[in-house]
């Protein structure tokens, strides 16, 4: 049985906890995907998108930083501010780094 890939791009949004005195932390939700077999076509379309979105933030942002990690698996677009950014993921798992609030124990 072949892999299935997919192509997921992440919006990062900021989550209150008012526990302690309060603070911050990123949540991100999936808000498009792609499914494939093959994982040189999904890296060229994580390549494209993360490209589109940052040319077109760049002018948007100052300050902003993109990451890319070696493998070519996962690109972040981060900003100074806590849930201000993107990241780009190849999954075998769909929707494995969709993060939300987490109860403060």
């Amino acid at each position: 049985m072949k892999t299935m890939y997919y192509v997921c791009e992440y919006e990062q949004y900021p989550i209150y906890e008012p526990a302690e005195g309060g603070y911050y932390y990123t949540g991100t939700e999936l808000v498009r995907h792609k499914k494939t077999r093959s994982l040189k076509k999904a890296r060229r379309w994580l390549r494209e998108w993360a490209r589109d979105y940052y040319e077109w933030e760049e002018e948007l942002t100052e300050g902003a930083r993109k990451y890319i990690d070696n493998a070519n698996n996962h690109i972040y677009y981060t900003t100074k501010y806590i849930g201000d950014g993107m990241e780009w993921h190849i999954e075998t798992a769909f929707g494995k780094h969709e993060r939300g609030y987490v109860p403060y124990c």
